[in-house]
C-alpha cells in the first residue's frame, strides 16, 4: 500500500519552493561574460581570468565564456597553418640564439589577443636585454590572463634583476598559488613551483640584507626571509642539512645560477595557446 501525505501547512510549500530555487541557482551556475547567456552546470564553458589593470600584481577571479563566444573571440584555426609554416624557422633562430631575427619573424605571426604570444615575445626581448619592453609584454599577457603562471614567473625575474625584490616576490608567490591550484584541481605536476619558491627566498634575503646595509632594518623583510629559508630548506633539499642557516643562505647565493638551472623549465616559446583556457562541462 502506498502511503500518501497531504501538507496543509503553507510553510512546507514555501520551503519546497526555496529548495527548487536553490537547485536551479546551483545548476544555473554562471553567465557568459560576453553575451550574458545562462550557462547551466552541464553546459560546456571556458574559464578566463582577465585582469582589471595592466601592471597589477593581483590575481583575478574567473569569468566564463560560452562555446560560441569563445570561438568568436579565440578561434584561430584558419591562421594556424600560416603560423605553423613559420614556427620551424623561428625555433631554428631561437636555437641559434639569433634573437633579433627571431623577433622580426615572430612579429609577422604575432597575435595581440593571445597571452602566449605576448609571453613568447617578452622572452625574446628579455634575451635581447630589453627588460623594459619584455616587462611590458608580460604585463600584456597577464592583463589577458591573470592566471598565466609562466608569465608571472618571467615578470618576477625581470623585477628581481632590477632589484624590485618586493614586487618580484609577489609575482613568485602568485606562481606558487597558481601551481598549487592547478595541481589540486587538475592533477598537473609542478613545473615552476620549485624555482619560484627559491626566487621568493632569495628575493627576501637580498632585500633584508640590503636594508641592513643601509641602516634600515626591516622586521617584515627579516621575518619573510626566515620563512622562505625554512620552506626552501625543507622542501627543495638543495644543500646538506648539516649546514647552518647562514651557511645555507651563502651556499644558495653563491650557487644561484646553477641551482636555477636545475630547478626551472627552459621554455622560451608558447605556441599551443588554446591549452591555457580550461574547458569544462
Amino acid at each position: 500500500m502506498i502511503k500518501t501525505e497531504h501538507h496543509d501547512d503553507p510553510t512546507f510549500f514555501l520551503a519546497t519552493s526555496e529548495n527548487i530555487i536553490v537547485i536551479l541557482y546551483i545548476f544555473h551556475m554562471a553567465n557568459c561574460s560576453a553575451c550574458k547567456k545562462y550557462l547551466w552546470f552541464f553546459t560546456k564553458k571556458y574559464y578566463i581570468y582577465p585582469g582589471k589593470e595592466k601592471g597589477s600584481l593581483d590575481l583575478c577571479e574567473e569569468k566564463y565564456l560560452c562555446q560560441k563566444c569563445f570561438d568568436a573571440s579565440f578561434n584561430k584555426k584558419k591562421e594556424e597553418n600560416a603560423r605553423g609554416r613559420k614556427l620551424s624557422d623561428f625555433l631554428l633562430l631561437m636555437a641559434k640564439k639569433n634573437y633579433a631575427d627571431a623577433l622580426e619573424m615572430y612579429d609577422s605571426i604575432f597575435d595581440k589577443d593571445i597571452p602566449g604570444d605576448w609571453y613568447t615575445r617578452g622572452n625574446i626581448l628579455a634575451n635581447l636585454g630589453k627588460r623594459r619592453e619584455a616587462l611590458d609584454c608580460y604585463n600584456e599577457a597577464l592583463f589577458l590572463d591573470t592566471h598565466y603562471a609562466k608569465a608571472w614567473y618571467r615578470k618576477g625575474q625581470i623585477l628581481f634583476e632590477t632589484k624590485n625584490f618586493v614586487d618580484a616576490a609577489r609575482c613568485f608567490e602568485n606562481v606558487l598559488q597558481l601551481e598549487n591550484y592547478a595541481r589540486l584541481f587538475s592533477n598537473r605536476p609542478y613545473r615552476w613551483f620549485n624555482a619560484a619558491m627559491f626566487y621568493c627566498m632569495v628575493s627576501w634575503v637580498l632585500l633584508s640584507n640590503e636594508l641592513v646595509k643601509l641602516g634600515r632594518f626591516s622586521n617584515e623583510a627579516h621575518k619573510n626571509a626566515g620563512y622562505w629559508i625554512l620552506r626552501v630548506r625543507n622542501g627543495l633539499k638543495i644543500a646538506s642539512p648539516q649546514l647552518s642557516t647562514d651557511n645555507f643562505v651563502d651556499f644558495c647565493i653563491q650557487n644561484f645560477g646553477k641551482i636555477l638551472d636545475a630547478l626551472e623549465p627552459r621554455l622560451l616559446a608558447e605556441f599551443k595557446w588554446d591549452e591555457q583556457f580550461t574547458s569544462r562541462r
